[in-house]
């Protein structure tokens, strides 16, 4: 709702009269192909303003830069420039599409190498290009541009941006009607997430009395919600962000160039003073009102260089020093990825794909209107901002209507009214809870409401025929694949049964040859059988006798060699018993040898045992007798060192005494012999 109020109160101040009369600046000669810098996308004029102050809306063109399948989620940071004509707006653009193809991806270019450091600027002596302009004192830029190539940024929290950068042409020129004026800026301020406003030299009142808050428009909210405190404009901020971009700045001595000077010097501009009337009051306190973001950027004269030559193609090797590197700054500023903001409508960010909407209503509604009043923009703006919802409201019901379509289900049809009822709800619902942003009158609720739901009628009702129709049309197909499906069918069991009886007739045949040839196989077989059968018993007892008696030539020569064998076995046998005789006498010799030997070690072992017992009570007696001498000898040497020790301490104290009598002898001798020499004066 602030939004709209905030374009109203842009409009009124240029209906107001308050316009710009600023001295034209030359800027260069128009740019031909560049040939290091490339770019991956063109100017593109969304919004023409023909001869006759007409807007002319190329849909097409904003469908084809936004609408695309990798686009139409992310959400998007419109960057647009708006200000006073021939003063520089374009050129800075251009720069900036320097360093963004330098910094980020982009849909042309997704693969864009970024370099992330100050060679953004390309060859010092490039020409520039991209967004027109050209040295003259008429104005280049015509209505809005929008680069067609959109830059891609995803955050390491899976954020997925889309920047836009967006011209717009040059305010309070000769040619140009105030209203035009006031609707370029009036868009410019809607579509923008972050605005900046191009400046000369110094804010002048004027200027900020195109942002002013009127006591006209303070009625104006009382009329749309009486109950909302029109002081109170600290609610909800209806814009993001805008930046004053003040050219050609002088007074670097107390506000010094970039965002620090610019901090300090908006400060300084914003700031209510005692003196200030009521209108320059009501200004600064609604712009810091309106907006979640105020910042300023001071920028130095590019230099007497670019004015010396009539070919200057935007090369930076002809700018002066402070001004490359303010541009520099700035372009890194703006467009830090902390810096940027997501564009947002009523608290809700928007996607690319709605932004197109919005691109669409917003310029359709603000350039309308030929009188440009109060009135009928606020009209024209809240009906293209209420249609959306109200389209968005229609696309829910749209979507419970296509999630329930089955042309399977053959009970669909009796349920298209309870399904109907169901959308419906959800849309009216939603439309409902959502325009409470826009206002909490019930006319005008009312009024919105009853589009919608005659909307949502025409919606149910075309599904409904469009769901019956193709139902008939699901239901005839499937009735004549039916129909085809038992036609077919029938002709396949008749062409069936008939190649069953042939087949069954041939089997007949087939079955009947085979048994007689069976039988007759089976005769033969039997006749040859007993043949083999008789062949086989006589084979079969001349093989048993002449087996047999292999078998009794085999026994014998068994019986032979078991007897042999038998012999030789005893022979080994006898052999092995006396052997183990051996063997055992040996052992108990062994035994014997081992116990006696067993014996004498435990005599000795004994014998050592008490030896070494003996050799261990000596060892205690002498250690014993050593012990007491050690001990007398030890308290012999403690006596004799504390005699010494006494015997020197006395010594000590005697040679002391002889020290101190010495001493006390040489004073008695000096004594004396100052006396002597004392009595010698004196005689």
């Amino acid at each position: 709702m602030q939004t709209i109020l905030f374009v109203l109160l842009i409009l009124s101040s240029c209906l107001s009269g308050y316009l710009c009369n600023e001295s034209d600046s030359t800027e260069s000669d128009s740019m031909e192909d560049v040939k290091e810098f490339k770019l991956y996308g063109n100017p593109v004029n969304i919004l023409n303003v023909t001869d006759r102050n007409e807007f002319i809306v190329d849909i097409e063109g904003i469908n084809k830069i936004l609408l695309r399948p990798d686009l139409i989620e992310r959400k998007i940071v419109a960057v647009s420039i708006v200000g006073i004509f021939r003063k520089g707006k374009s050129f800075l653009l251009n720069y900036f599409l320097r360093y963004l193809y330098g910094n980020f991806k982009s849909v042309n270019h997704p693969d864009n190498p970024l370099n992330n450091t100050e060679d953004w600027m390309g060859n010092k002596n490039e020409p520039l290009l991209g967004f027109q302009w050209k040295a003259s004192i008429e104005k280049v830029t015509n209505g809005i541009i929008m680069w067609s190539d959109v830059f891609i940024y995803d955050t390491k929290e899976g954020e997925k941006f889309a920047i836009v950068l967006i011209d717009t042409q040059g305010l309070f020129d000769q040619k140009t009607s105030p209203s035009v004026n006031s609707k370029m800026f009036a868009i410019s301020t809607l579509i923008s997430s972050v605005q900046i406003y191009n400046l000369h030299n110094v804010v002048q009142e004027d200027q900020l009395q195109y942002l002013q808050f009127t006591s006209d428009f303070a009625k104006l909210i009382n009329n749309i919600d009486n109950e909302e405190d029109q002081d109170d404009l600290s609610v909800e901020k209806p814009f993001q962000k805008i930046i004053l971009l003040m050219r050609d700045w002088v007074n670097k001595a107390k506000y010094p160039y970039g965002s620090t000077g610019g901090e300090k010097y908006l400060n300084e501009v914003l700031k209510i003073q005692d003196d200030h009337e009521a209108d320059a009051r009501n200004v600064r306190k609604f712009i810091r009102s309106s907006y979640e973001e105020i910042k300023c950027f001071l920028m130095p004269h590019p230099g007497n260089k670019i004015f010396e030559t009539n070919n200057f193609n935007g090369e930076w090797s002809k700018l002066d020093e402070d001004f490359v590197k303010q541009m520099k700054d700035l372009s890194s500023w703006i467009f830090n990825p902390l810096n940027l903001r997501k564009k947002k409508t009523y608290a809700e960010y928007v996607t690319a794909e709605d932004y197109a909407e919005h691109l669409k209503y917003y310029i359709e509604a603000v350039s309308s209107n030929e009188l440009m009043n109060v009135s009928s923009i606020f009209e024209s703006v809240m009906e293209s901002e209420v249609n959306i919802l109200l389209q968005k409201s229609i696309k829910i019901s749209r979507n419970v209507l296509r999630s329930n379509e089955n042309f399977e289900n053959e009970s669909l049809l009796t349920q298209l009214d309870k399904i109907g009822e169901q959308s419906q709800k959800s849309a009216i619902n939603n439309f409902l809870n959502a325009i409470q942003d826009f206002s909490t009158n019930e006319n005008f609720i009312t009024k919105w409401s009853g589009r919608l739901k005659n909307q949502l009628s025409k919606e149910l009702n075309d599904w409904k025929v469009e769901v019956t129709l193709n139902y008939k049309k699901f239901y005839n197909a499937k009735k004549l694949s039916q129909e085809k499906a038992g036609i077919q069918l029938e002709s396949l069991k008749k062409d069936f049964d008939s190649k069953l009886m042939i087949l069954i007739q041939k089997n007949t045949m087939e079955r009947t040859r085979m048994e007689e040839q069976m039988k007759s196989t089976m005769k033969q077989a039997d006749l040859e059988k007993i043949k083999i059968q008789q062949e086989r018993e006589a084979e079969r007892g001349k093989l048993i006798r002449e087996k047999l008696k292999d078998l009794e030539n085999a026994k014998k020569e068994c019986e032979k060699i078991v007897k042999s064998a038998k012999n030789s076995y005893q022979s080994e046998i006898d052999e092995i018993k006396e052997r183990e005789e051996k063997l055992q006498a040996q052992k108990n010799k062994l035994e014997k040898e081992r116990k006696d030997q067993e014996k004498i070690l435990k005599d000795k072992l004994e014998r050592e045992n008490r030896e070494h017992q003996l050799e261990v009570s000596r060892l205690k007696v002498v250690t014993s007798l050593t012990e007491k001498r050690l001990r007398e000898e030890m308290e012999k040497a403690q006596a004799m060192l504390e005699a010494e020790i006494k015997r020197m301490i006395l010594m000590s104290k005697l040679e002391l005494e002889e020290f101190k009598l010495k001493q006390k002898l040489k004073d008695l001798q000096h004594k004396s012999e100052l006396d002597r020499i004392r009595n010698g004066r004196r005689r």
